[in-house]
This record gives structure tokens, sequence and C-alpha cells, in this order.
């Protein structure tokens, strides 16, 4: 689960600023149910952002993608974007991240520096006697610090891993034999992360510590997942048995009325809905092939599935503007299903849906608010440290969307305030 990322100098984050899924328990009692505690974490399992447009709600979920991307080679193609701050004079892009699983909190700071790139494609394009070479633009990102810090579940004090510097050289204490030569270096983009996992952790046999740290951080990062990407390339029939009710349950919540699923495994189409369905003299049952339904109940089902095939791994669900992706009785379903769902899953997104923004649906600080200063950087801050112009901290029973569109969550003063609290 991600408990906490650090970012600084990314794209319209310049100043230093925290995201954390740290439940506020202090000050916020309602909902208990949406807390997973591991160890001594007390952990977020939804969090939704909120603001104008050109706050820099996007980035914050880019910020995320950004440490897979790292991991996947370091390179972006077709694309040459700086996304180093455009405000700061600096092009080192940092990030720490903490996460926490069953076993471990792992902290992972990554300091990159973008450096935009364009080559030629084997490809050609030809237009009567004229071949043109395709140019591919691409950002790399340079590593220039990495390190992994951890501690098991329960300890108080972290230890240091491993740390890459800029020039490529490793500093550790761990993984005793495994690095032969003093003058070994990765080249600039190779994650150190990625080379120690694809050496010697890919493994499913039983690891060492230090490298069990490692994938179980490598884990981690590939568990942020998507939400708008998610389609499944075909029905897993057995995860549609053994979550039958909780489907229909959510199928009925958005206004597709069925009464079960079945399945026929030896058939072409083998998922069927059963509906009742008047025929004029009486109520009658019908299986209807999933194939014979509309096309946006096909695309819901199809999201239902999507989630539940990855939110019991523990999947980090990322969605960009999800009131554009998603009807708000959807919307509303889906933040349900994380909240209710037992396992290490979280949701993280941002929306302009001010109907679902209600103390029913969200704690306190579920709730945050993106917006830019007076240096056009994006500032982040969770509905529970918002106070009042007596420096009142907004009641639990308020009606938040209300008092959004009144203003005092998104202007001056209560904002600044709110970054300021003090107990």
């Amino acid at each position: 689960m991600l408990k906490e990322i650090l970012i600084k100098n990314f794209m319209s984050f310049k100043d230093e600023t925290i995201f954390t899924m740290e439940a506020d328990s202090e000050r916020v009692s309602e909902h208990p149910s949406h807390v997973v505690l591991i160890g001594n974490n007390k952990l977020l399992k939804v969090a939704s952002f909120y603001g104008p447009n050109g706050g820099g709600k996007t980035n914050l979920l880019k910020a995320l993608n950004l440490l897979a991307i790292v991991q996947q080679g370091g390179a972006l193609n077709m694309d040459n974007v700086d996304y180093s701050c455009i405000y700061s004079n600096s092009k080192e892009i940092e990030q720490t991240v903490f996460f926490v699983d069953e076993k471990y909190e792992i902290g992972y700071k990554l300091v990159t520096v973008p450096e935009q790139n364009a080559s030629e494609s084997p490809f050609e394009i030809v237009s009567g006697d004229i071949k043109d070479k395709i140019r591919i633009n691409f950002t790399a990102f340079k590593i220039e610090k990495e390190e992994i810090i951890f501690r098991e579940n329960g300890e108080d004090t972290f230890s240091s891993l491993i740390e890459r510097l800029a020039n490529g050289s490793i500093k550790t204490s761990y993984f005793d034999g495994l690095i032969t030569s003093k003058d070994f270096k990765l080249a600039k983009t190779k994650s150190v992360l990625r080379y120690f996992y694809d050496t010697f952790a890919n493994r499913d046999n039983e690891l060492q510590k230090d490298l069990d740290v490692i994938k179980h951080l490598m884990k981690q990062i590939r568990l942020v997942i998507n939400l708008e990407r998610q389609r499944p390339t075909k029905y897993n029939l057995q995860l549609i048995k053994n979550n039958t009710n909780q489907l229909v349950k959510l199928l009925n919540e958005v206004d597709i009325r069925i009464n079960s699923i079945k399945i026929y495994e030896r058939k072409t189409n083998p998922v069927y809905f059963v509906r009742e369905i008047n025929q004029g003299d009486g109520i009658v049952s019908k299986e209807i092939p999933l194939t014979m339904e509309s096309k946006g109940t096909q695309k819901i089902f199809n999201l239902f599935l999507s989630i539940l095939e990855n939110i019991n791994n523990g999947g980090i669900f990322i969605c960009d503007d999800m009131n554009a992706f998603l009807h708000p009785k959807l919307y509303r379903a889906i933040v349900k299903m994380f909240q209710e769902n037992e396992s290490l899953s979280q949701l993280i997104f941002n929306s302009h849906d001010i109907l679902n923004m209600d103390n029913e649906l969200f704690r306190r600080d579920e709730i945050w608010f993106a917006y830019r200063d007076e240096e056009y950087g994006t500032k982040l801050v969770p509905l529970s440290n918002i106070v009042n112009y007596k420096g009142e901290q907004i009641r639990k029973d308020a009606k938040y969307y209300k008092q959004y569109l009144e203003g005092k969550y998104g202007a001056d003063p209560f904002i600044k305030r709110g970054l300021s609290w003090n107990d």
C-alpha cells in the first residue's frame, strides 16, 4: 500500500510537496472501517482530489507513474516533454515514496534528470518518390540518485539497503558476494532497483532478506494500475463464479437490474445475465447472453471484473478525471468497493463530481484539494487540515460540496490557514 509520496520539481510541483495516505486518526473519527492497520501504520484505502482545472491534480498521478517508467527503462516514447518544473532553475526531479505491505515498510528515493532525445526509426513514410525516416521523440530519465531504506513491520528504525550515485556506482553493506568488482557501475538510465530485481530477486523461491526487500518494493511499484486502461482480455469465469453476489449487487447499484449471473463454460458466449421480464401474462425469468447486452452494460461489467482481478492483489489504482470516465452512480459504487474490501488495495483519483463529495461516502482525510500558489506551484491540502475563519476544523457533518462551491476550500484565507494548521 502507498503510505506517502514526496515530490519536488516535477511538472507543477515546484517546492517539496507531500501527499500521504496515512489516516488522520487524531482529528478524524468517522468511517473507521476505511482505515487499514498494518504494523504501526494506519492507512486509507481511498483518496479523492478536487480543485480547478490546471491546479495540478493530474500531475500527482503522473508522479506515481514515473516510478514505473524509470523501472521500465527510463524513457517515454513519442514524448519530448521536460518534466522538471518550468518555474524552477533546477532540472532534478526528486521523489521519495514509502510503501507498506504485510512484511515491510520500504522507502525509495529517486532523483532523475529528464533528457529530451530524438532518433530515426527503421520505418519509412513513402509519399510518391520521397521516402522519409520517421523521427521518434522521447524523454529519457538519467538517474542522479537512488536510495532504498526499509524496516520490518513493528520495528522502529530504518536500515539503509542500497544507494546508487550519479556515476552509476553502488554503496551498500548488504548483498554480500553479489557485486564482485569495486569498479562496477550502472548505465545512466539503469535503475539499481531494476538491476538487482532482474538479476537476483526475480525468483519464486525463498530469498535472503536484502533481495526479499527488493522483490517487495518492485511488486509495490508494479501494483500501480491505471483504472482507465484496465480491460480483461478474456473472461475469468472462476472469478465471476467466486464474486457473483458482489457483481450482481454492484450492477444493481448502477441501475443495471439483474437477478443473477449464470456461467455455461462450454458455450461460445459463457456469461448470461438473469433478468425478470414482464411478458404481459406475468413475470418470467430470462437468461440473456452478455454479448446481447448494451455496449455500456458490457463496459461496466468488464470494469468491475478488472477491479476484482487486481483488488485482491493489493493494487494501487489511479484514475484521472474519474467523473469524465464514469457515471456518478458507478463512480460511487467503485469508491465503496475499495472502502468495503478487506484487501490491501487503494484507489487514488481526481474528479470534478461534487455530487459525491459528501460525508456519507468520505472521511475528511480522504478528500484533498489541489491549487496553485502565487508562484504557480501546486499545493495539496486535505479537508481535515482546512479551518474556518475562527480557526475551527471543518465539521464531519458539514455539507462539503456546498462549502466547496461557496469557495471555502479554495480561496483565501481558508486553504492557507489549513496549510499551517496548529493543534
